[in-house]
């Protein structure tokens, strides 16, 4: 992996004894959308806002309506193409889905994945793949509203994109 510099330095006296005092966390492009992002986020359908510490930004929205087809979308604006590990966050709950529907979209196709949102305690990051995405805002994250249901909810809180660094030397 590339880690960040933590301190200036050069390739000619850079060695594996001396590289530990130079090394800071693994570098990587990291893009969030949380559910309040104006512009990066849309919803079809009632998705009301709850507020609770678990969650990113003390707040999410979510979808518990017996009405079917409800959407919570999220579009990451991507500085750079790549292949990001796409993550969705949601606060564990006894009364949410145990299988809430997400669909990543990517730079040549889609993938389903089902997410128990039951699971975990507190804030949780649900992990979705590592997929090709192209710089801008092509790609997206849907959150669909499962099997409709007036007693379960779906958790619709933030995703997050994350693409790992490449060593260079210049």
């Amino acid at each position: 992996g590339a880690h960040q510099a933590t301190a200036a330095w050069s390739a000619s006296t850079a060695t594996w004894s001396n590289a530990s005092r130079n090394v800071g966390t693994l570098g990587h492009n990291q893009v969030t959308v949380d559910d309040s992002t104006a512009g990066q986020t849309s919803a079809s359908g009632a998705w009301p806002s709850a507020a609770v510490s678990s969650a990113v930004n003390g707040e999410y929205r979510y979808d518990q309506d017996t009405t079917a087809g409800d959407m919570f979308t999220w579009v990451p604006p991507l500085t750079e193409s790549g292949a990001y590990q796409v993550e969705a966050h949601y606060v564990a709950s006894s009364t949410a889905a145990s299988a809430a529907p997400y669909t990543v979209y990517y730079n040549g196709g889609s993938s389903a994945y089902t997410v128990d949102q039951t699971s975990g305690s507190g804030g949780v990051w649900a992990v979705m793949g590592q997929h090709p995405f192209a710089a801008g805002t092509a790609g997206k994250v849907v959150l669909g509203d499962g099997p409709a249901s007036a007693t379960t909810r779906v958790i619709a809180d933030q995703t997050r994109y994350r693409l790992g660094g490449a060593a260079t030397e210049q």
